[in-house]
């Protein structure tokens, strides 16, 4: 994805790093700044929290020119959970940061609503393979979600599927 005239490209055979910045005339990897997220659980590296069953094990990143998104993987609500749908497959929500300096802050996260009563986004191939096999892309305001099979559009307000 390309952000204030940088490249950044993440791959698994990177890891521990959540991604590169590369020169985008050279393509040489740009080690002059080093980044600086933040300590805490919402960043964008390559790990897993047990508690919340978020995952950035495998997570698209795409900007719409200032932000940086992601989609993180979850567990379902508890309300769902209760009825009996324990082995539902994870929740996808958007995680954005702000894409100005080399921080990377988080700033909020909108889970994705299949619907206006807020029945979460759940498909039953919500996996690492499914988000390896989706496209995704947003002007800041609307995601567009390329999966195999359909398009899907979320304003990003609210994270219902419009």
């Amino acid at each position: 994805m390309k952000l204030n005239n940088h490249l950044y490209v993440r791959a698994e055979s990177l890891k521990p790093k959540p991604f590169v910045r590369l020169n985008p005339v050279s393509l040489e990897e740009d080690a002059k700044e080093e980044f600086e997220l933040e300590k805490e659980d919402r960043n964008l590296e390559w790990k897993s929290n047990e508690e919340t069953g978020r995952s950035l094990t495998y997570t698209p990143l795409f900007t719409d020119g200032h932000n940086i998104y992601v989609i993180s993987q979850r567990k379902t609500p508890k309300a769902e959970e209760k009825k009996g749908e324990e082995g539902k497959a994870p929740m996808l929500v958007v995680e954005i940061y702000d894409g100005s300096n080399t921080q990377f802050k988080f700033i909020r996260e909108v889970p994705l609503f299949k619907n206006e009563e807020l029945e979460p986004f759940i498909k039953e191939k919500n996996s690492i393979d499914f988000l390896k096999d989706s496209s995704f892309a947003t002007n800041g305001k609307t995601l567009m979600f390329h999966s195999p099979k359909k398009v899907y559009f979320f304003d990003l307000r609210t994270g219902v599927r419009v």
